[in-house]
């Protein structure tokens, strides 16, 4: 074990006394802190990394130091870089809090290693290769689940606790480039092909199986909440797992009957965008359409009169393969990529209150069939690409620049890539790659 630190969250500033008790690993390089408070059980913090409460010192020393995070309320303990059977205490008063921490110790040794962040590391593989898969992170129990991909019905689970896939089961049939959406606790909507899957992740299988009102595949996705009623809108694609020709009609399904009811969008379009707004409205853009012609356009979903409009704003290229993100700080949806006649390294920034383009450029590295993450602190993670790009860069909504991340060890398209809420770090999965379709993965931590 390279890393020993231990933190204390404390909800509100204020003075109070506890203590701190720290469970150290010696098998990976965590630190596991437990706080009691009058006796209540106020956190436990994964401190090597959950980073967005966490800071980490380069070094360790000797002393005993303690640092405060007065934006968050974290306190931070650094012990000494050899652990003995003593207990120490030690009091640190600023304005606003005094704490005591007993901190019980261990005898371990220790070797110094600098904190590592902006790394990818690869973990185990997949039980099997995907391509065409879906990636859905449950919050409940901080797990991932990866559905389907081409010639594939099987289910399987990435544990983060100890990183590792193990196999779920099977949906009910072969799906490919489907979606997935998470309802509720119980509920995540599998859709593709000619049926949906209501499948719940905790008792981990199948509810409910309904026929869509229309076969697709290639589609695009969003859920929205409209006064607590959950509703997911299934737009565009192929009919069945695939054809020549494109869909304009898209599907509404609704949580609480779990029926449909079908619409019609201004155009056909295949790979597009769907993206979800808080106001329960839903903003489509780009894609392809009938005749091989490709789209700059955008309509919005109004879930009001359950109706598309078209917008008069347009991309400044033409996309399909693209991405698009929605930042909530800034009320902007970042539409990044794509393809004409090779991968583009153009971005459009679109604002959704005034539905206008605010601002559009290029970025380093061209790209398509990538995937687009938002971060925790709301910085926008671009990751591989068509046909196999190692290269990552990353988007900062308060200076709009992009700058170049570490690489990923394989290069890979069509992957699929989820934020782990609760650690803050990236889980990439699957793809094409160099040497075909890849069962392999690797935590992005930022």
């Amino acid at each position: 074990m390279t890393q020993i630190f231990a933190a204390m969250y404390v909800p509100e500033p204020k003075n109070t006394n506890a203590s701190l008790i720290s469970q150290f690993s010696t098998n990976c390089n965590e630190c596991l802190c437990q706080t009691f408070l009058f006796n209540i059980t106020y956190a436990i913090i994964n401190c090597q990394r959950d980073t967005k409460l966490c800071l980490f010192y380069e070094h360790f020393t000797i002393n005993y130091t303690v640092q405060l995070n007065l934006n968050v309320s974290v306190y931070f303990f650094q012990l000494s870089s050899v652990f003995t059977t003593n207990i120490i205490s030690n009091t640190y008063t600023s304005p606003m809090t005094s704490i005591t921490v007993t901190t019980e110790q261990t005898t371990n040794d220790m070797s110094t290693q600098t904190p590592q962040l902006n790394v990818w590391r690869q973990i185990q593989n997949m039980t099997v290769a995907r391509i065409g898969h879906t990636s859905t992170y449950i919050p409940e129990t901080g797990n991932v689940l990866i559905i389907g991909g081409e010639n594939q019905s099987s289910i399987e689970l990435f544990v983060s606790a100890n990183e590792s896939f193990i196999r779920k089961g099977n949906m009910t049939n072969i799906r490919t480039y489907h979606t997935t959406d998470r309802l509720s606790t119980n509920v995540i909507l599998i859709a593709g092909g000619n049926t949906v899957d209501l499948y719940d992740p905790i008792e981990e299988k199948i509810n409910t199986t309904i026929n869509m009102s229309t076969p697709r595949a290639w589609h695009k996705s969003s859920t929205i909440n409209i006064a607590g009623n959950i509703k997911t809108l299934l737009s565009g694609g192929v009919p069945g797992n695939w054809s020549a020709s494109f869909l304009s009609s898209a599907n509404l399904f609704d949580s609480s009957t779990n029926t449909f009811t079908s619409g019609i969008m201004s155009v056909a379009r295949y790979y597009q965008t769907s993206t979800s707004l808080p106001n329960g409205n839903i903003i489509i853009a780009g894609g392809q359409t009938i005749g091989n012609g490709l789209l700059n356009s955008l309509e919005l979903f109004n879930s009001s009169s359950n109706s598309f409009l078209t917008i008069a704003a347009t991309m400044s290229n033409k996309r399909y393969y693209h991405t698009a993100t929605y930042i909530p700080s800034i009320q902007s949806i970042l539409f990044a990529g794509g393809y004409i006649s090779s991968n583009l390294n153009t971005y459009d920034l679109f604002n959704v209150t005034t539905l206008t383009f605010v601002r559009n450029g290029t970025f380093k590295y061209a790209r398509s069939a990538h995937t687009a993450t938002l971060l925790k602190d709301e910085r926008i993670l671009l990751v591989g690409g068509y046909p196999y790009i190692t290269q990552v860069e990353i988007f900062n909504p308060l200076t709009f620049t992009f700058s170049v991340a570490a690489n990923l060890s394989i290069g890979r398209s069509y992957h699929t890539a989820t934020l782990l809420d609760h650690s803050g770090q990236v889980l990439v999965c699957g793809g094409d790659g160099a040497s075909g379709y890849l069962k392999t993965c690797e935590l992005y931590q930022p």
